[in-house]
């Protein structure tokens, strides 16, 4: 078995078991597993019920586990608990997407933290095309937090893989801050055109080797988040899509694209390069019609979160009104998941228990609106 550099103590693996566990009967009391229940919906079939996703990376685990964000980001064995915590607390049907790096310390950026706990890239050594001659090819499996990823990944097959899916998270090459900060990187795209092939083709050789040790290590699925809501059309179309294609191609397992912001521009886009499906979020200006729309075409599955403010400020009965809405709009045709966009720190438990609710009455099949 691969060694990723971390260990559990046998304290520490009875306490995971526990978790589990709990988890376990909580999912023994209903008639369809959660990966049963992804699997049909993925087919285009119908389940007992839409099955339920929550974005916790980051903060609201953190918060639920009372432990600092960056934690999350730093400690592999502090991440576990803190979303098998958070899963079996709030009882969806999967855990959280969670992060690590996406390679950005591992070529050398310097990072830093963002108010919201996730690493991000200030300065980095490239400047010219010139420059990536003495850039280091970091080891996936071996260097700086690259490896949490896929212990955790290991995990989590190990413990609950039977009964839900598992999925991993990185970058998308092209339009995406591994190799050089944001405003640098969008600066090259507009002048530098040279320098941000280069980055985009190293970056595709990256996340072809990140990706499928992800799918070795357990992985059902990768999320892969870029940030196109920020880039033309154009842009997409010169710089990314011909390397998402080929990033596609080369795994050895499906992928979800993560949309932060407006991708209503470059959403048929990916889905013609091969995705499997959208993440996507009504806090988000990409509109949940057009992104069906998109699903239906290419037979995509469509995760769709409800608004994380709506969540964090309620009232319930404004929480439950935001979930029906979206069940409606959402799931004529199938292929429809019910998340959460990520949650806020602050985001009270009581809420959380209120979206659960209404997700388990309202997403139950057939629909009853």
């Amino acid at each position: 078995m691969e060694d990723y550099g971390v260990q559990l103590t046998k304290e520490e693996e009875t306490k995971v078991d526990q978790l589990c566990k709990k988890i376990r009967e909580r999912v023994a009391k209903e008639p369809m597993t959660p990966r049963q229940r992804f699997e049909a919906v993925y087919r285009g079939e119908e389940p007992d019920r839409i099955p339920i996703q929550v974005c916790a990376i980051g903060l609201h685990a953190a918060a639920n586990y009372a432990v600092r964000p960056s934690e999350l980001y730093t400690n592999p064995k502090v991440s576990l608990f803190a979303y098998l915590t958070h899963l079996e607390r709030f009882g969806y049907d999967t855990p959280s997407a969670f992060r690590f790096s996406i390679g950005e310390a591992e070529f050398g950026v310097k990072v830093a933290v963002s108010d919201g706990a996730v690493p991000f890239g200030v300065e980095s050594p490239i400047k010219t095309a010139a420059d990536l001659a003495n850039i280091k090819f970091p080891n996936v499996k071996k260097d700086g937090t690259l490896p949490y990823i896929l212990w955790m990944i290991r995990i989590l097959k190990e413990k609950l893989g039977d009964i839900m899916p598992v999925y991993g998270f990185m970058g998308i090459p092209g339009v995406n801050p591994i190799l050089l900060p944001m405003d640098k990187q969008h600066l090259a795209l507009r002048k530098d055109p040279v320098l941000a092939h280069c980055l985009s083709a190293l970056a595709m050789k990256f996340t072809i080797d990140y990706g499928n040790a992800q799918f070795e290590a357990g992985a059902d699925m990768l999320y892969i988040v870029g940030t196109d809501d920020l880039v033309s059309y154009k842009q997409h179309l010169e710089f990314e899509f011909p390397y998402v294609c080929g990033l596609l191609k080369s795994l050895s397992g499906p992928c979800f694209t993560i949309g932060a912001g407006d991708w209503s521009h470059v959403i048929e886009s990916f889905a013609k390069a091969g995705v499997h499906g959208f993440f996507l979020h009504s806090g988000q200006p990409t509109p949940l019609d057009k992104a069906k729309e998109v699903s239906m075409k290419y037979k995509c599955t469509l995760r769709y979160g409800v608004n994380a403010q709506v969540i964090l400020h309620g009232p319930a009965d404004k929480i439950r009104e935001e979930v029906k809405r979206v069940i409606k709009q959402g799931w004529p045709g199938g292929r429809f998941v019910l998340c959460t966009d990520s949650l806020d720190f602050g985001t009270p438990a009581e809420h959380m228990d209120v979206f659960m609710e209404a997700a388990r009455e309202y997403g139950r099949l057939p629909l009853k609106l």
